[in-house]
């Protein structure tokens, strides 16, 4: 059996949904009953070492803070596809993506959000914030292109339409062609019986 936290998650799932259904794998019967079982991540991991499931989507790092906090021994643990790219200090399964990004809205005076800014970037990796955070610093923000195109090949991204919503406003600008389209269904149906029917007389008769 394998879990994940949500299947909204883009580290805890979405971005290892994305690796498997460029492979074709997603749909494999291996994956047809995922779990989610919802917070805290590191109960997946737990899981996993108690037996009560066999595979666990987690973010990166998940299990190297878990050993750092005494919580797991690595060795009783497996990364599935374990790679380290861009000499990551956490075995992964996935490309890496961008992590949490800091934003400000309209309403918030761009003195303070300078302020904020300048206040991250000077932070060192000691720093008792960073620590408590999981990170060694801040910098600019990186090029979110990676994570538009799992959204958006997963059909998830939040500017996408639905696709019952493609198709009403489809028909709304192409009503003629739509209604076109469903006469001729329906000549072609009762054509069809028609068919059946005289065919059946002809037989009938002979």
């Amino acid at each position: 059996s394998i879990a994940a936290v949500s299947e909204k998650a883009f580290g805890g799932f979405l971005a290892l949904r994305y690796e498997l259904d460029k492979l074709g794998y997603f749909n494999s019967s291996f994956f047809e009953t995922i779990h989610f079982t919802g917070p805290p991540t590191d109960q997946l991991i737990l899981d996993v070492i108690d037996d009560q499931i066999d595979v666990a989507i987690v973010p990166a790092c998940t299990l190297e803070n878990m050993a750092a906090e005494g919580k797991i021994e690595l060795h009783n643990l497996r990364v599935l596809n374990e790679r380290r790219p861009a000499d990551s200090v956490c075995a992964v399964s996935t490309p890496l993506y961008p992590n949490w990004t800091m934003a400000m809205t309209e309403r918030a005076p761009v003195d303070v959000g300078q302020k904020v800014a300048k206040t991250l970037f000077a932070m060192p990796e000691d720093h008792s914030a960073a620590i408590a955070a999981n990170n060694v610093g801040w910098t600019l923000p990186a090029p979110s292109v990676n994570v538009d195109k799992v959204y958006k090949h997963l059909d998830l991204h939040p500017l996408q339409k639905p696709w019952a919503q493609k198709v009403q406003e489809w028909l709304h600008k192409n009503q003629a062609v739509a209604i076109a389209a469903l006469l001729t269904l329906v000549l072609l149906t009762i054509y069809h019986f028609w068919l059946e029917w005289t065919f059946k007389r002809s037989r009938e008769k002979l």
